[in-house]
């Protein structure tokens, strides 16, 4: 494994999810994205003089090409960390490889899905404010310190729970694909020596619209973030975490032949007005 190449870094003060203050200008900026895509599929759906209009379903299938989408805030999963969860940093998430054994731990995670959540969902990106160990021996010898994205369902002894959008993570069991190997993507690597704190990301496009993830996920589903070592002494040290969905911008546009109907009862509207000046 190797993680140059495969993660962007960031230093702490500088980068990562946004900060509070900004929250504004990205809700800002989610509308005005709506606010164009919308806009698009109309001039798509609608037509040109030069231009025949488009039928609907042609108009979405232009615009998920096009990879048209935005983010699902209330889908997004930030990092709490708890006191005495990592040796020397009780403030943060922790966990050490002691054999060539992978050691994972389930850190942060979605409610569980409904079926429309996940028919509009097409990408997923987590940011890690991370670390290793602080040191590498070997560094020609791989990077053991990373995180992946997993697919879990709720265990029976969870089943009679009186809200079924709460999950607690004990009860939360990984799904495995049918030969028996388990449903867990590769996010993104620590970086390989470093002894801060630094912002990685998953590589833009790694979970994108063909990602398989897709075609595994499930009804109920929970997409669980883990801390994975391997190696003895290999670590991974989180402090935050964000967690961040993105769906297919979905068009709402009337019938064409509501449309046609509108612009009637429209002409007709200003006609009767200007009916009095034509005396």
């Amino acid at each position: 494994m190797s993680s140059e190449g495969m993660c962007i870094a960031y230093n702490e003060g500088n980068c990562g999810p946004p900060a509070r203050e900004s929250t504004c200008l990205v809700a800002e900026t989610r509308a005005y994205m709506a606010t164009f895509y919308h806009a698009l599929a109309l001039s798509l759906e609608s037509g040109t003089p030069s231009r025949p209009p488009l039928p609907l379903e042609l108009v979405r299938h232009i615009m998920h090409l096009a990879e048209c989408m935005l983010t699902c805030e209330s889908l997004t999963v930030k990092s709490t960390c708890h006191r005495g969860r990592a040796q020397h940093n009780p403030e943060y998430e922790n966990v050490q490889a002691d054999t060539s054994e992978t050691v994972r731990k389930l850190w942060i995670h979605t409610p569980p899905l409904a079926q429309f959540t996940i028919s509009k969902l097409c990408s997923v990106k987590l940011s890690t404010l991370s670390r290793n160990q602080g040191w590498v021996s070997s560094p020609s010898g791989g990077n053991w310190s990373w995180f992946e994205l997993g697919l879990y369902e709720t265990s029976s002894s969870n089943g009679s729970s009186s809200d079924p959008t709460k999950v607690r993570t004990a009860d939360l069991v990984l799904r495995r694909r049918k030969d028996g190997s388990e449903l867990t993507w590769v996010s993104h690597y620590n970086n390989i020596q470093c002894r801060d704190f630094r912002w990685v990301n998953t590589p833009t496009g790694t979970f994108g619209p063909n990602h398989e993830i897709w075609s595994y996920i499930r009804e109920g589903d929970v997409v669980g973030v883990s801390l994975c070592a391997r190696y003895p002494a290999w670590r991974c040290i989180a402090k935050s975490g964000v967690l961040k969905f993105s769906s297919w911008f979905e068009p709402i546009l009337a019938p064409r032949a509501t449309q046609r109907e509108e612009k009637k009862e429209l002409k007709r509207h200003h006609g009767l007005r200007r009916l009095p000046n034509a005396v």
